[in-house]
């Protein structure tokens, strides 16, 4: 069975967290962190995780917002992208997916945006490959969360154990006017149909629930991340 999900840049409230589960959101990505994430390096608080965890049943997924090194792109065109630094992002991950409160054998993504790996092909691999070695070392199944062309290149089960793949097919807005119940797209945007992918981010762009969102799918076999530290 197909599971629905969000993912946003700041937390939800309560009481959105509710409204959203009632909408048929079962999980929520949590962005822990990392040198390019929006919401900070230290990423969301634990405060905030621990509020919505009751709502979102099937779990949460952490992403770690890891080096980004795209030419031209103001803000995006300074990480360093090696072996050794994919390493220490890839320990920092397993440190700040601790803070947000979950355990070390949840999943824990890198968030790693379109431009980077046909920009450096070489040193983006050496990059994941680090980081995946540290993560995988503290006990994170590492997953990938980037575009379904970079997923081509290195989402094969000897480098990465999960992948989230990038690829909107609709609007928040045209989704939800198509599909106002998500169990009803549950063949339309089965993350195992297309490519496969064990995520799939299959719209964006627009509110629901008061929240600025984009919407995910998984699969029914992908374990996801408990909140278990207060």
């Amino acid at each position: 069975m197909t599971r629905f999900g969000i993912d946003c840049t700041e937390p939800p409230s309560a009481f959105q967290a509710s409204r959203l589960a009632k909408a048929g959101y079962t999980f929520c990505c949590v962005y822990v962190g990392g040198p390019f994430a929006s919401a900070g390096r230290h990423g969301w608080p634990n405060a905030a995780v621990a509020a919505i965890a009751p709502f979102f049943t099937d779990g949460f997924v952490p992403l770690y917002v890891g080096q980004q090194h795209i030419p031209g792109v103001p803000r995006q065109d300074t990480g360093i992208m090696t072996y050794e630094q994919g390493k220490k992002d890839g320990l920092e991950a397993d440190d700040l997916t601790g803070a947000c409160g979950f355990d070390a054998t949840t999943p824990l993504g890198l968030d790693l945006e379109a431009g980077n790996y046909p920009a450096n092909p070489s040193g983006v691999r050496e990059y994941v490959a680090g980081w995946v070695e540290s993560v995988n070392g503290a006990g994170h199944p590492a997953g990938l969360y980037t575009d379904t062309s970079t997923i081509a290149h290195l989402g094969s089960p000897d480098l990465i154990d999960w992948t989230f793949g990038a690829a909107w097919h609709y609007t928040v807005t045209q989704f939800l006017a198509k599909y106002p119940d998500p169990q009803s797209a549950a063949a339309a945007v089965d993350p195992a149909s297309p490519p496969p992918w064990t995520m799939w981010q299959f719209a964006s762009g627009g509110t629901l629930a008061g929240v600025d969102v984009d919407l995910d799918s998984a699969v029914d076999s992908f374990v996801m991340a408990r909140y278990t530290a207060p």
